[in-house]
């Protein structure tokens, strides 16, 4: 493990030790966390079929960020996929409609993916 010193305002330090002392997490530990929650993850932690779409974001300016992560799945893609959730609740969903399925789940999944990375590049 490597070590590190680190000067920080004496009110963060007071805040970061209060905390530990309610959590009963060491000081050390709770900075650790800190540090691991809040560091965005690397491309190449990302999902293989969306480390090239989530590493282009990170060339973006910050106005361009926000807007990648504001973006919302479409209402007719909602609808459809509330529509073939029903189906396949009530076991009427045929191979078709479950491929359908997959790819809208799949289609909803980046766009949070997206939000998600974007949102972190933006902290």
């Amino acid at each position: 493990m490597s070590q590190i010193m680190l000067e920080i305002p004496d009110n963060l330090y007071q805040r970061l030790q209060h905390v530990a002392q309610l959590t009963g997490c060491p000081l050390e530990n709770l900075l650790l966390q800190t540090l691991t929650a809040n560091l965005p993850p690397l491309p190449e932690d990302l999902p293989p079929n969306m480390q090239p779409e989530l590493s282009a974001l990170e060339k973006l300016n910050d106005d361009a960020l926000w807007k990648a992560a504001r973006g919302v799945v479409s209402n007719k893609l909602q609808s459809r996929y509330q529509h073939l959730l029903e189906k396949q609740r009530n076991d009427t969903l045929n191979p078709v409609e479950q491929e359908e399925l997959e790819d809208v789940f799949q289609q909803s999944e980046r766009t949070m993916l997206r939000k998600a990375y974007a949102y972190a590049l933006l902290k």
